[in-house]
């Protein structure tokens, strides 16, 4: 079945090259739902040349235009397959529109590409409707509507959906709402920030620092503090190591000698780091009891309970 992917709201705005990108990715056979009243020529042409390059890969476009289908929208509905209109619906195209603020040469500019954009759309145009270049260009200056069955008869579109019901005067308010819907969506593409239009990618974020690259940051300040003693070095190791609690911590260092007098628990855990091989306490932090040569607290929290 094929997948369903829709062209919908501003060109540029709601649709954009980078998500009708992502919903190509993986699929196959797809069937367009349109309803937009253009937008962006330039995401349009760029909307147009994803999906040309799904159909050189070999997979079938079909177009269904669900209401209205106008100005940027109606190149991207020229790259499918075959076009499917309702009787209701409203078609449009139009020469690319554009303001400029600037100097005489900024407008000489602006004219030459909305003129270069112009051939691009012509040239898709044709290529669809099997016309010459000239009605084309024609029907582009002149902002020309087409209603249901007259988009076919142009040869935008392949084949008519039948409406619920059509009315006398109907043509005319459809072409009328679809005015309103184009000026609207200029409108709504000319207050959209470019930098809004599609999503920026996101800020690099630092990555955190692994355990063994915190605690020799930690390690590195404690060095840096000049600490001589061996109770207010363990203190700060202690701190360093994610696994130790603050009770653990307590009860390894109330084993130690505070500045000027040797408790009996000091002499405890000198005897058990000597008998496992450690040498003195006051070194614990260069040889330890445990791999590679850190000191191994669980162990000496164990002996010391």
């Amino acid at each position: 079945m094929a997948k369903k992917v829709l062209i919908e709201g501003v060109i540029g705005a709601d649709t954009t090259a980078s998500g009708i990108r992502a919903a190509l990715e993986g699929a196959t056979d797809i069937e367009l739902r349109i309803n937009s009243p253009g937008g962006d020529a330039y995401e349009g042409i760029a909307l147009h040349n994803l999906l040309a390059e799904h159909r050189r890969a070999g997979h079938r476009i079909e177009a269904v235009v669900d209401g209205i289908c106008a100005s940027a929208a109606t190149y991207i509905a020229a790259a499918a397959h075959h076009v499917s209109v309702p009787e209701n619906a409203v078609w449009m195209v139009h020469e690319p529109h554009s303001s400029a603020i600037g100097t005489a040469a900024d407008f000489a500019s602006a004219s030459k590409q909305l003129a270069a954009l112009a051939e691009i759309m012509v040239d898709g145009y044709a290529a669809r409707t099997k016309r010459t270049r000239g009605e084309i260009a024609n029907e582009l200056k002149a902002e020309t509507f087409y209603y249901g069955p007259e988009i076919i008869a142009a040869g935008y579109a392949d084949a008519a959906l039948p409406a619920l019901a059509q009315h006398s005067g109907e043509r005319v308010q459809a072409v009328a709402l679809a005015r309103g819907a184009v000026a609207n969506a200029m409108a709504k593409l000319q207050a959209t920030p470019v930098s809004a239009r599609a999503p920026a990618p996101p800020e690099a974020v630092a990555p955190e620092p692994s355990a063994v690259a915190e605690r020799e940051r930690i390690l590195a300040i404690i060095r840096a503090l000049g600490l001589t003693d061996a109770r207010g070095q363990t203190a700060m190791e202690l701190a360093s190591d994610p696994h130790i609690t603050a009770e653990s911590a307590e009860r390894i260092l109330a084993t130690m000698a505070t500045p000027g007098r040797t408790p009996e628990a000091q002499a405890r855990l000198e005897d058990e780091w000597v008998k496992r091989g450690g040498p003195e306490i006051r070194g614990h932090h260069s040889a330890g009891l445990g791999e590679g040569g850190k000191p191994d607290w669980q162990r000496l929290l164990e002996r010391i309970a």
